[in-house]
């Protein structure tokens, strides 16, 4: 799966992560890809860290509603889910590392 693929099989999660309230950013992604090698991703899902600090185990909740929303052959294109709450470099802010060109930001 490339990255265009994936970025579509990833919409009805996207938009579950957004009116579950998990994530809600004005213009700013929510997810960000890395390729580890052909067709596998590392995915960062950004999610509002008050939600992700008031949740036994947001990381779970995430994973349920992955399940909900995709397709087994967009989970297998995925090896790591992780949470993320650094939007400095979406927004210039701070000193951060350019990613590299394997990165892309959806």
């Amino acid at each position: 799966m490339d990255r265009e693929q994936l970025n579509q099989a990833l919409e009805r999660f996207k938009n579950a992560c957004i009116e579950k309230g998990y994530a809600s950013f004005e213009n700013t992604p929510i997810l960000d890809f890395e390729e580890i090698y052909q067709g596998v991703y590392l995915v960062d899902v950004f999610v509002k860290k008050e939600w992700a600090e008031h949740q036994e185990d947001p990381l779970s909740e995430l994973i349920d509603l992955l399940y909900i929303t995709t397709e087994a052959e967009t989970r297998r294109s995925i090896l790591t889910l992780r949470l993320n709450f650094n939007y400095a470099h979406f927004f210039g802010i701070g000193t951060v590392e350019c990613p590299s060109e394997k990165r892309k930001v959806v």
